[in-house]
């Protein structure tokens, strides 16, 4: 059915610019499979039948925006449109990201040619901008998208490039839709070219699934599909890592079941963490360099948190394996899976504090909740602590092995809930103490400058957060009694 795009006004720009340059330019892709879904397309993708570059410009320039050539090998450019010339912003909601518009010149010579060699049928859509709104549809995207059917044009435009088997997950995952059959026995002959790609294109496409509030589905769906084999490899030997006392499941099939309680908890965050669903929620939708969100980041590390298991033999006082140390070891895993996957340094520090640090909270817990433990975990943990916390309570709900019991469950949901509060306390005092004392005033004791300011700092901190310490003057006096006693 046709679309209306009159009623936008940036595509009637867009073909007003396209008439004056002589070009024939159509609308593909995305945008047109978002528009025929009822969705606000995030960007803009242009066929044409000239070199993109100087088209490009004159967009830049007549629209207001900055014009980039991305490879002109293939005649790619983009167009970034200021903020304030976002086609979805209004005086009362003006976006502060600007809106992209790429452009790639025609290949072959008819635009279905140029669809037919697309990854799947619902990205072979075109409107041409300068026709009455029909959609062109060579390869049967349409009845896909009616069906909610994900569908490759072919193999050999599968195997064209090796990001789109992966790409093909991803668009199943993110619209929900089932993947087609005979596509199926493609990824199965064309997944291993995955490993061919480039990290800074396999990391988005995978980020964006992990994204997902149903993610632990699909991060099932790619274990049968054997994609995790290919990206994630320190997942494999975990299989061969037995259940204990703790775990009823091998730790590969734990892994699995700590995604999935991880999803189950953000589901029902307003039935058992209502007074911290706010922050909590803000926490997960952060964006974030690589992905959607932070909440990509959190089932990543869900997923890898034990990787540092490995079984050598040795046992505990009960007969049981001792995996002591795991999650040191888990978290130099955890730097290497940042590192391939090209992720920022602050997604790497999230990654390797969520799998190091992952048994603390439940150390505090079962410590009784000592508050120098408290403020150390938060310490350690930085802004990663919300979803420490989320993950801690995940993991120990996938362990349902014979010393654990649904009280402990119930015990330990507790004193998430207790961390949570102390963790967003308005008084800050496990996450910021006000200083007391500084190292001037060490200095006015006579003690000598070096390490021990540190140390006495240190203690005076750790006793205000006990509560032994309120004032200066306090500080002043466990200073001189810490320093010259």
């Amino acid at each position: 059915m046709p679309i209306d795009r009159r009623a936008d006004a940036l595509l009637d720009d867009l073909r007003r610019l396209a008439g004056d340059e002589g070009i024939s330019a159509a609308l593909v892709g995305g945008a047109v499979r978002d528009l025929l879904l009822g969705r606000e397309p995030v960007d803009l993708d242009l066929v044409i039948d000239a070199p993109p570059m100087p088209f490009a410009r004159r967009i830049a320039r007549e629209l207001g925006g900055a014009a980039v050539d991305l490879d002109a090998d293939w005649g790619i450019a983009r167009v970034v449109l200021k903020p304030d010339r976002h086609p979805h912003a209004t005086p009362q909601a003006p976006r502060n990201t600007g809106f992209v518009i790429d452009l790639a010149r025609r290949q072959g010579d008819r635009l279905e040619d140029d669809l037919r060699r697309r990854d799947l049928t619902l990205n072979a859509l075109a409107i041409p901008l300068d026709g009455d709104g029909a959609i062109i549809d060579p390869t049967g995207g349409l009845d896909d998208l009616h069906n909610k059917r994900i569908r490759a044009i072919s193999l050999d435009n599968l195997m064209a490039d090796p990001a789109r088997p992966l790409r093909v997950l991803r668009f199943a995952a993110t619209l929900d839709f089932e993947i087609d059959f005979e596509t199926l026995t493609w990824l199965e002959i064309s997944r291993r070219q995955i490993l061919a790609a480039a990290p800074e294109r396999v990391t988005p496409e995978l980020m964006r699934i992990l994204a997902l509030p149903n993610a632990s589905r699909w991060v099932d769906r790619l274990f049968g599909l054997g994609i995790w084999n290919l990206l994630l490899p320190e997942l494999t030997p975990l299989a061969k890592v037995p259940p204990n006392l703790d775990n009823h499941l091998d730790a590969l099939a734990h892994s699995l079941e700590t995604v999935r309680q991880l999803d189950t908890l953000l589901a029902t965050l307003p039935r058992w963490a209502k007074p911290h669903e706010a922050p909590i929620r803000a926490w997960l939708d952060e964006r974030s360099a690589h992905a959607p969100n932070l909440k990509a980041i959190l089932t990543l590390g869900a997923l890898i948190h034990d990787t540092g298991k490995h079984f050598r033999g040795v046992l505990g006082a009960f007969g049981e394996p001792d995996y002591t140390g795991h999650e040191q070891e888990g978290a130099n895993l955890a730097a290497t899976i940042a590192e391939r996957f090209r992720l920022s340094v602050k997604e790497r520090d999230h990654l390797t504090r969520l799998v190091g640090l992952h048994l603390r909270p439940l150390d505090v817990i079962r410590s009784g909740f000592d508050p120098v433990a408290i403020y150390h975990l938060f310490q350690d943990a930085g802004d990663s602590t919300p979803a420490l916390l989320l993950l801690a309570l995940a993991d120990r709900r996938a362990s349902r092995g014979p010393a654990v019991s649904d009280a402990e469950i119930e015990a330990i949901t507790e004193g998430i809930l207790v961390l949570m509060r102390s963790y967003w306390r308005k008084d800050a005092r496990f996450t910021a103490p006000p200083r007391l004392l500084s190292g001037a005033d060490l200095k006015q004791l006579g003690l000598p400058p070096g390490p021990a300011y540190a140390r006495i700092l240190l203690a005076i901190t750790e006793a205000q957060v006990r509560g032994d310490v309120t004032d200066h003057d306090d500080a002043i006096a466990l200073a001189r009694k810490l320093a010259f006693s």
